[in-house]
């Protein structure tokens, strides 16, 4: 009996054995696994390194938009990362139709840079919308200067503060605009969403706070810092939300000379300054001094300076859902207008000052001078190059009241 029973025992020792040599085995397996996927990630990161659209400079897809949503393509975003011509690391969040262009037609490109305390990610908003329309949007990230400097600090007002007397000049943000279309003309012979569907000609500029401080610098204003000037002739349009000015009405002639591309400036009558010490009514400067170009004002009635990214207390959020309504609607019409040079859309936005198509919103408009394109509505979608004898036209200023 006892020896049958050492029998069994031994035989169990051994299943018990074999069962341990195999998990041991299996654990070795998957550690090898492991290890070899990230000697094939790392391979990945190198090759990116030589061209920005290698596989790995992506994350993948984090929102398809149905065919129901408003515009004509569907879209996605995904992160990218790229070096400057200078060594500097940059990465932002882009937009793109994953559908090919109209017939005849190509994409246009929209570089936005975010204000001081936001973040890429809240204005996808925008990027979907213009997406959606043909126009692919770089969202830019400023890790410096974004919501990473307040959120979860004990003083964050402070903290805002001190990132604010750092960036003021808003100059770190038009560098990275800048090598953002750097971007875009590297990569318009290669693979991936900044491809050839993408045309150079079409390519604009945006931004919110010190965000619309430095598009409008690499639009043509001077910078507030007397520094070397940033402005970039490849820029067609300007786009800026509540944008930070540091001249008075007196020199803004000055400032804003040399901007001679179509503008627009959205802010509220209640954009008064949280950091920065920006007034309501100082946002409109920019506009009331461009003469060279096509410049529309979009003043949003009971709008503050949080209502473009968005309110962080859930109270005040559900507030804001209806001037992103508008806000996607004028800068649609704006970009769609003067970036994919559409006939029909360019005199529904000539007429807002008149049609006023934004319930909460007053406009404001006056066509001006373009130095450096014309656009030729109703015989050409297509841009023209601007013929000296244009520089006569004259301005007409438009103002509707809200109603």
């Amino acid at each position: 009996m006892s020896e049958l029973l050492y029998q069994t025992l031994r035989s169990r020792a051994t299943v018990f054995h074999m069962a341990l040599v195999f998990c041991f085995l299996a654990l070795f397996l998957m550690t090898d696994a492991a290890c070899a996927q990230n000697v094939v990630r790392r391979t990945a990161n190198v090759v990116a390194a030589v061209n920005p659209f290698a596989q790995g400079q992506y994350v993948p897809e984090t929102e398809v938009v149905q065919q129901d949503a408003p515009g004509l393509y569907n879209v996605r975003s995904q992160n990218l990362q790229w070096r400057s011509n200078l060594g500097k690391n940059y990465s932002a969040l882009i937009w793109f139709p994953t559908t090919p262009p109209l017939l005849g037609q190509k994409f246009s490109v929209v570089v936005y840079s975010h204000g001081l305390g936001a973040s890429a990610e809240q204005f996808s908003y925008l990027g979907k919308i213009w997406a959606r329309h043909g126009v692919v949007t770089i969202l830019l990230r400023h890790p410096e200067s974004d919501e990473s400097v307040w959120r979860g600090k004990l003083r964050p007002m402070n903290e805002l503060k001190e990132a604010y007397h750092k960036y003021w000049s808003a100059r770190d943000r038009a560098l990275a605009i800048r090598s953002a279309i750097d971007l875009v003309y590297s990569s318009n012979r290669s693979a991936g969403p900044l491809g050839a569907d993408v045309d150079l000609e079409r390519i604009g500029v945006a931004g919110n706070d010190l965000g619309a401080l430095a598009a409008l610098q690499v639009a043509g204003q001077l910078p507030p810092d007397n520094g070397a000037s940033l402005k970039d002739t490849r820029v067609s349009c300007v786009l800026a939300m509540s944008p930070t000015v540091f001249c008075d009405a007196a020199s803004g002639a000055q400032v804003y000379a040399n901007i001679d591309v179509p503008t627009m400036v959205v802010t509220g009558t209640n954009d008064n300054g949280i950091v920065g010490q920006t007034k309501a009514h100082e946002r409109r400067i920019p506009y009331d001094n461009i003469r060279e170009a096509d410049r529309y004002l979009v003043t949003l009635r009971g709008g503050d300076h949080r209502v473009y990214g968005g309110h962080a207390l859930p109270q005040k959020q559900a507030q804001v859902e209806p001037y992103h309504e508008t806000i996607s609607i004028a800068t649609t019409d704006f970009f769609v207008a003067y970036l994919q040079a559409d006939s029909t859309v360019m005199q529904r936005m000539r007429a807002y000052a008149y049609s006023n198509p934004l319930s909460n919103a007053q406009v404001e408009s006056s066509f001006g001078r373009r130095a450096v394109k014309d656009y030729d509505v109703g015989e050409s979608s297509r841009p023209r190059r601007a013929k000296r004898s244009d520089k006569t036209a004259s301005t007409v200023n438009r103002t509707n009241r809200l109603r």
